[in-house]
């Protein structure tokens, strides 16, 4: 990841925004450029704005705040800053040259009886270049989310934002997502061998669950949903599901038509309702059969 910095056309030292010497370069020799692996090679960095301490002196108030709630405590050495989290030890290092950050987390390996530095990239998959804030925000992000079950640390934001705007309660339990609605109980459970998610469904016989009582019900698997990458689009599914279940109640002509797999729905919705005004049917004419035998017994007494 690439970082904008500002310099002299007529000078190979590059300058963070904002640095003091920048009100030293005349207007039109000011320039923004790219510092990418090609160009690092040839410019050199400013002594005051692009040095670890001088960014860390700057940023460690707001920095401070920050690390508060994940009861993080920082240490500035050298080109790196060490810092002492809630769950984890971590070590942000810098290259000078590159003006470049890397996050680091500590972890214990049993294999080998020592503490071993695994190196930690964004969301993105892209490494975090210029900004000690950016590189602050993804190691409170990663502490946030170290509660959560490994399957589900990345969509973990997602996936409470969804569950939040569509009330719906949820919890975890190992690799497997419980979510409860006002319709119906759900699990999204993680295979690891295929390194997939799939979607389960419990309806409510009329009653509705607690979160221990569909730990333990009996689900089917959602097959029109699919096999997901990304639990949390199953959370946009479930809200629409009920949604559709609850127009279904009131009149089904009032699902919408406007995809191929709303159509889909519509249809089956339309079967259904024709099956249960035959179920109907055969009811009445049960009913009136039953009546028809009894006055007949009464009548040959």
């Amino acid at each position: 990841m690439s970082m904008i910095v500002q310099m002299s056309s007529k000078s190979k030292i590059y300058h963070r925004p904002g640095c003091q010497y920048l009100n030293r370069i005349k207007e039109g020799y000011l320039t923004l450029v790219e510092l990418q692996k090609k160009t690092a090679g040839k410019l050199f960095p400013c002594k005051c704005c692009c040095k670890l301490s001088k960014m860390y002196r700057d940023y460690e108030p707001a920095m401070k705040k920050i690390l508060e709630e994940v009861d993080g405590l920082a240490k500035l050495e050298e080109n790196q800053i060490k810092i002492q989290a809630k769950n984890y030890c971590w070590e942000i290092r810098f290259d000078p040259a590159k003006q470049h950050f890397r996050l680091y987390k500590k972890i214990w390996d049993e294999t080998i009886g020592r503490t071993n530095l695994i190196q930690c990239s964004g969301y993105d998959g892209k490494e975090e270049t210029g900004q000690l804030e950016k590189i602050i925000a993804l190691l409170v992000g990663k502490e946030r989310t170290a509660s959560y079950p490994e399957a589900y640390r990345k969509a973990a934001w997602n996936i409470e934002r969804q569950a939040k705007e569509h009330h719906m309660s949820i919890e975890y339990d190992g690799d497997i997502l419980y979510v409860l609605t006002d319709m119906a109980a759900w699990k999204i459970v993680f295979f690891d061998r295929k390194q997939c998610y799939k979607l389960f469904h419990c309806p409510f016989g009329g009653k509705k669950m607690t979160m221990e009582q569909a730990k333990k019900a009996r689900y089917h698997r959602q097959v029109d949903a699919g096999e997901n990458s990304h639990p949390a689009k199953y959370l946009k599914y479930i809200a629409g599901h009920d949604r559709a279940k609850k127009i279904m109640e009131q009149d089904y002509h009032l699902l919408p038509q406007r995809s191929n797999k709303e159509k889909m729905y519509y249809n089956q919705a339309r079967k259904r309702e024709a099956r249960k005004s035959t179920r109907r049917v055969w009811n009445l004419f049960a009913e009136l059969e039953a009546q028809q035998e009894g006055f007949q017994k009464l009548s040959f007494c």
